[in-house]
């Protein structure tokens, strides 16, 4: 496919590609509009285009995409959808009608970004969007959605992601509470595709040390379930749960506890964490949001890491430390169905139980090294799967 270039020859001098985008015999178009703020975000979006280069040009949608978020997901020049003539939504037409009237045997796609459905979500669609997504699928266009969950939805959200899922080529959750939820709502082309941070390859390494040598717990917290939540009960539970940790942690073990954060947003919460409890024992507040190789630092040579964030966790994964879920697992699904798809409840803390969760920590410590081995076995086992269906998904 050949698109119409802006006047802008010194831009395009710049653009030093190996490949034309009239040759390629897969078009892979991306919507990389999300939560700028947000680490986890960043990485999933980051790791799927790293994985779809390897099949075909990408262009992405990059209006009102942040430059900054764009250099971070390492978009180049002519992968942005602004460095051509028409806007991204023409761009996807103009190249399938372009190929279909040459008789081309290729194929183009557009990938939705993954992540959290829910009420609270950005970008989850509209009517027009469910009419422009029937004429993508009446030209031939694949839409697929990846590596996602679903929360609470509306029963007008209900039918948008409904009728978007008819028009799908893949939709494909990532636990199996949303699975369920899916088929619940009659959902369409529903499959399972793993959390897209389990694909994820940082290249990190560092010496890490034996468990009870290393000196200090991570604290990393969001205020609420979710974001339009302005109860106080959920903060009520939460620091209940937090103050028994940090009993146990830091007075008994003699831990130091460090507080940080992924999420621009949750700066605040954190902050009063470290307000907290600084007086009584060793706190140490990292003021400024984590970076990629900052969190893979500081959570290697954590005893533990304790979060109500989905992605801080399947981070510590990465990079080798034993992740906590402090979580009302009923209204945090997405934490939940990841958790125990991968067998791993009892790493789940939840701030609604009645018993003192906290006391199994002294189990958990002893049996660290084998439970860290299954889940190193499961994080190969869903890199592997994600990678056979992606394949498959480009293939067929």
């Amino acid at each position: 496919m050949m698109f119409t270039l802006k006047s802008m020859p010194t831009l395009k001098e710049q653009s030093k590609k190996n490949h034309d985008l009239d040759k390629q015999d897969i078009h892979i178009f991306y919507e990389a509009r999300t939560q700028y703020g947000n680490l986890g975000d960043l990485i999933i979006n980051k790791t799927l285009l790293e994985r779809l280069r390897g099949y075909g040009q990408v262009v992405i949608n990059d209006h009102g995409v942040p430059d900054w978020y764009c250099q971070e997901l390492g978009v180049e020049l002519d992968e942005r959808a602004s460095f051509y003539e028409n806007g991204f939504n023409r761009l996807i037409i103009k190249s399938k009608l372009k190929s279909l009237f040459q008789l081309k045997s290729s194929k183009t796609y557009l990938f939705l970004g993954p992540g959290h459905l829910s009420d609270n979500s950005r970008y989850l669609g509209s009517r027009k969007w469910i009419l422009y997504f029937l004429l993508l699928r009446i030209l031939g266009v694949r839409l697929c959605r990846l590596g996602f969950s679903i929360g609470e939805l509306s029963d007008h959200n209900q039918k948008i992601v409904k009728w978007v899922s008819r028009f799908s080529y893949f939709y494909g959750v990532r636990d199996s509470i949303s699975e369920s939820l899916a088929h619940q709502m009659k959902m369409c082309q529903i499959q399972h595709f793993p959390d897209l941070a389990w694909l994820f390859r940082s290249g990190f390494q560092t010496a890490i040390k034996p468990s009870m040598d290393r000196e200090y717990i991570v604290f990393s917290f969001r205020e609420s379930a979710h974001s339009c939540d302005t109860s106080n009960a959920y903060q009520e539970n939460l620091i209940i749960v937090l103050d028994r940790v940090v009993d146990l942690v830091c007075r008994q073990w003699s831990k130091r506890l460090v507080v940080a954060y992924q999420v621009d947003r949750d700066s605040d919460f954190c902050q009063r964490l470290v307000q907290r409890y600084v007086e009584p024992y060793d706190v140490e507040f990292v003021d400024q949001k984590l970076n990629v190789q900052a969190a893979l630092e500081l959570y290697s040579n954590a005893l533990m890491v304790f979060s109500n964030r989905l992605h801080v966790l399947l981070f510590t994964i990465m990079a080798g430390s034993l992740p906590l879920a402090v979580i009302d697992s009923n209204s945090q699904s997405k934490v939940t169905g990841i958790f125990l798809d991968a067998e791993l409840a009892s790493l789940v803390l939840d701030i609604h139980s009645d018993s003192d969760q906290v006391m199994k920590l002294n189990i958990l410590v002893d049996e660290m090294n084998p439970i860290k081995e299954k889940i190193e076995r499961y994080r190969e086992n869903r890199e592997l799967l994600g990678q056979n269906l992606l394949a498959k998904m480009m293939a067929g």
